[in-house]
């Protein structure tokens, strides 16, 4: 360990280097070790997973798949752990994938009618016309066989036959197998690595993509439909691929049909998807209002309706499976028959002969329902998509002629788009009570802010005040893009940090959360938490900074989420920082010390832009810009504006009237229950002294054994963990369990 690493964990005992629980281990096998809890740890060994397949394998090593040999060989010696699976090539990587596709759909917009179909096919077409070319060498060579039968039959019934024409016939069976065997292999890797890349970079351009929506887009686009885009569309396309040439095998003729009942699925499968979105995020003024049947009965409205359509479609699926795998014997037993009854001799050769070629013909039968239900199904898939990567994105803002780190507004106006109501919201208008309509109506066009002039420059902190609902929220998204400039001009010049009102809050750990996907630099990791007000928080903490937080920081306060999004903000090292009412969620004093400690001294050098309702803090900004009404009807420094006394002065002076009051309202609380206590007879202050000491007590514990876990670092961060690792059995399946059911085993 590094000497300035050790100085920063004596200084705050939060961070601390993983210690190893055991000096040694008692028992070591399978290429692990057990220690003394009973649990099996891998033994340091030269990992596989550092390198990627071309690495150990030349043009021969591809063509025999060699690469995979020493995997399987460590894979005999002890258990696979992750970290001995082969990192991926350089072209399958979802970065250099994500470039293709962009570059690709990007060319396609500029053209009149984009096609999501040419932009993946020009991105990642290249290896799959390879593999349909493969693929039809192995089925030009199925027919070598049949084709020979006859000669080989004759060639066996004439004693008086070379051998060298039997060797002949015996080495191009036996090249033809074997170029079949390395064509098709090939074919399904090509295939199956392109459905890799198609899935990546769908994927991640529909990630990209929601976080450029804009507003109007935003509204359109549930969370729900996103996801079922990344899961189940994304995986549709890679399951297509593999299947997608033998097209060439059959003709569509069931392909309206399912087109329709797939459409008319996935049409109640995203509203059944939005719907518990919907109820989900709302759902605490769902059970305040005791709405729970209404909308449980609404949820499995969709549910029937979806099992509906899903019970047609899965019917017509298996009666063509059925059919199509019907049609092959049919065709034999029909064909030979038809052939006897016309007076023809069947004999061995033309028997032979026509039972190959009816077995080649039987794959392709066989397929073509799957084939057609897959591309039908990747059909509905690509429109989806195409749709959603088509959707408005929010105006990108631009560096205009800022030559420094700053913010120029010119004579702008700033308006939030309302999304036009869903199909699905028009057809259930007559179903919903007016709260529920209320409740689920996509926010309406939000305060529009009107003639705006603001300018910002490096090391300055500006505050923007107003009452609620005035418009400061809306300035802070039309700087960032969010909210729709209709008129004027918006330039921002330098890295931006946004703390909301609302922070985002990943389900990982506390550090996690605040580094964010950056390396882990100690010096400023313990910085941005001491000066967000974190480090008592973290002591109280079951693990402290690596106690794990639950989705959305379930299990934080609103303040606590706050000042994890602030020193997220402060460890992110941004040029501006955009701060939405961050002293709101907080405790006045808390407020004090953010102020202070993170604004005024850590951000000192940065730009800085404070939304706030305290206006305590105002007095030590440099300019302040208030709104009213739409607009910025005062901006200057605060003695400026407070000597004009205007809106600035009076909102100061109702906000110390208050301030007062609820200073009067303590110091009475305090007083009387002063004199309650006062009251109290000797029993019950010998119980509340009591209640006093047990408390102070399991404090007291609480703090031996948050020290005591220091010492074992390893069960310290397990503490706090909300999800477990599955466990996983290692070792040979016994003959008992593979064999199971007796009766199962012999039928099968």
């Amino acid at each position: 360990m590094a000497p300035h690493m050790q100085r920063n964990d004596e200084r705050n005992p939060l961070l601390h280097e993983r210690k190893p629980l055991l000096q040694g281990v008692t028992l070591v096998r399978d290429g692990g070790a057990t220690n003394s809890k009973g649990r099996w740890t891998p033994v340091d060994t030269p990992r596989l997973g550092d390198r990627y397949p071309s690495q150990l394998a030349g043009c021969w090593g591809n063509v025999f798949f060699s690469w995979v040999a020493p995997l399987m060989k460590l894979g005999n010696e002890r258990p696979l752990q992750s970290n001995d699976l082969f990192q991926l090539d350089p072209h399958n990587r979802a970065v250099n994938v994500s470039h293709q596709f962009t570059a690709a759909w990007e060319q396609q917009k500029r053209s009149g009618k984009p096609s999501l179909v040419w932009a993946l096919g020009k991105a990642f077409g290249f290896k799959f016309v390879v593999a349909g070319f493969l693929k039809l060498i192995h089925d030009s060579l199925q027919f070598v066989g049949p084709m020979i039968i006859k000669d080989i039959i004759a060639y066996l019934s004439d004693p008086t036959a070379p051998l060298s024409e039997g060797l002949t016939y015996a080495a191009v069976i036996f090249a033809s197998g074997v170029v079949q065997s390395f064509a098709l292999r090939q074919y399904f890797f090509y295939c199956y690595e392109t459905g890799l890349q198609l899935r990546s970079a769908v994927v991640t351009a529909v990630f990209e993509k929601s976080m450029v929506l804009s507003a109007a887009a935003r509204q359109q686009r549930t969370s729900g439909e996103i996801t079922n885009l990344m899961s189940i569309d994304a995986q549709r396309l890679q399951d297509m691929t593999p299947y997608l040439h033998a097209v060439w095998y059959g003709l569509f003729q069931i392909i309206a049909c399912v087109l329709l009942l797939q459409q008319r699925l996935m049409e109640v499968k995203d509203e059944r998807i939005k719907i518990c979105v919907e109820v989900l995020s709302g759902i605490k003024v769902v059970k305040l209002k005791a709405w729970e049947n209404s909308f449980g009965q609404r949820v499995m409205n969709f549910r029937d309706e979806e099992l509906s359509r899903l019970r047609t479609y899965v019917f017509a699926r298996s009666t063509s499976d059925t059919l199509f795998s019907f049609v092959p014997s049919l065709v034999t037993v029909v064909s030979f028959s038809a052939y006897v009854v016309l007076g023809h001799m069947l004999d061995v050769g033309t028997a032979l002969t026509s039972l190959a070629l009816f077995n080649i013909l039987r794959f392709p039968l066989f397929m073509l329902p799957q084939v057609l239900n897959n591309v039908v199904e990747a059909s509905v898939s690509f429109d989806r998509l195409r749709s959603y990567f088509l959707a408005e994105e929010r105006t990108r803002v631009g560096e205009g002629d800022l030559t420094d780190v700053g913010i120029s507004v010119q004579g702008t106006d700033f308006k939030w788009d309302a999304a036009p109501p869903a199909e699905g919201d028009k057809k259930d208008d007559n179903k919903k009570t007016g709260e529920e309509e209320a409740l689920l109506t996509p926010v309406a066009e939000g305060p529009t802010l009107q003639h705006i002039n603001f300018a910002a420059k490096k090391g300055e902190l500006h505050a923007v005040v107003g009452h609620v609902g005035s418009g400061k929220s809306t300035l802070l998204a039309g700087i960032l893009g969010d909210a729709r400039c209709s008129a004027g001009s918006v330039a921002v010049r330098g890295k931006v940090s946004y703390v909301s009102q609302q922070p985002f809050i990943q389900n990982a750990t506390v550090r996690d959360n605040i580094t964010f996907g950056l390396p882990f630099d100690a010096d400023k990791y313990e910085e941005a938490v001491r000066v967000s007000s974190l480090t008592k928080d973290l002591r109280i903490l079951t693990a402290g900074d690596r106690t794990e937080i639950g989705e959305k920081g379930i299990n934080l306060s609103g303040g606590q989420r706050t000042r994890v999004a602030i020193a997220r903000a402060v460890y992110q090292d941004a040029d501006i920082y955009l701060l939405d009412d961050i002293l709101s969620a907080v405790d006045s004093h808390v407020g004090a010390d953010i102020f202070n400690e993170c604004i005024k001294k850590t951000l000192k050098d940065k730009l800085v832009v404070l939304v706030t309702h305290s206006l305590s803090c105002v007095n030590q900004c440099d300019l302040i810009a208030v709104i009213a009404d739409g607009r910025i009807v005062e901006h200057g420094s605060y003695k400026k504006l407070m000597a004009k006394k205007n809106l600035l002065a009076q909102m100061v002076s109702n906000y110390v009237e208050s301030d007062k009051e609820e200073d009067d309202e303590n110091v009475a609380s305090v007083d009387s229950v002063e004199d309650d206590s006062e009251n109290l007879s000797d029993d019950e202050e010998l119980a509340i002294n009591g209640r006093r000491k047990s408390s102070e007590s399991r404090m007291d514990r609480r703090s031996r054994v948050s020290s005591a876990r220091s010492d074992d670092s390893q069960a310290f961060e397990e503490e706090g963990q909300l999800m477990v690792e599955e466990d996983r059995s290692v070792g040979d399946v016994s003959w008992v369990d593979s064999v199971g059911n007796g009766v199962d085993f012999v039928l099968v």
